[in-house]
């Protein structure tokens, strides 16, 4: 029989933080009647429920898609591209995946069958306890040179999270030069659109 030597741990080796899927749940759970849906293996989703537990602020209700794990590791998004270019069909219901991937569509198509008829299954929603629509505007704009996404911003009076949460297609903190699509709250169009006519590098489509 051998051994080895395992050196003690420090916090370099031991990371003391938690994964962002724990916060979100946690933060979710704080919500009044809210159940959390998470697309992922269902050990992760098990492990942090455990964990919750524990500390005694565990969620009342976590669903998971319940992903194969092999997938996950081995990246999901190869596998399927690699059914399609061996299986002749981009058809999801006709193709052999397997079996945990093949419920996905219906395991989505059921969760929106509950939301958009929450009622008949039993969840009860008050006017008060819906959040208010944001009524947007979308407005086309032209980018003469490379343009921090930050500047848009500015120009509603925004900061840079409350403008990517409407704009969520915008992915990176600098824009190239093209044609870009924006979303601009109604009460902050005019405002908008005037930084906009008077921008040397920013025009409108």
């Amino acid at each position: 029989m051998s051994y080895m030597e395992v050196p003690e741990a420090s916090p370099a080796r031991v990371p003391r933080g938690t994964c962002k899927l724990f916060g979100a749940i946690k933060a979710i759970g704080t919500i009044r009647k809210s159940a959390v849906l998470v697309h992922g293996p269902r050990g992760c989703v098990y492990h942090i429920n455990y964990i919750l537990g524990m500390r005694g602020d565990r969620p009342s209700e976590v669903y998971t898609t319940a992903l194969d794990e092999h997938d996950v590791i081995f990246g999901s998004e190869d596998r399927l591209r690699e059914a399609i270019d061996n299986q002749g069909t981009r058809d999801f219901l006709d193709l052999y995946l397997p079996e945990e991937t093949e419920r996905y569509i219906f395991r989505i198509m059921a969760v929106k069958e509950i939301i958009s008829n929450r009622e008949k299954y039993g969840i009860k929603l008050y006017e008060k306890e819906l959040y208010r629509p944001v009524m947007i505007s979308e407005v086309t704009i032209g980018v003469v040179r490379e343009v921090p996404v930050l500047t848009l911003a500015r120009y509603m009076d925004f900061s840079y999270k409350a403008f990517r949460d409407l704009n969520l297609h915008l992915r990176k903190y600098r824009l190239p030069k093209g044609t870009y699509s924006i979303n601009v709250p109604y009460e902050k169009r005019d405002l908008f659109l005037k930084r906009v006519k008077g921008s040397a590098y920013v025009t409108l489509q």
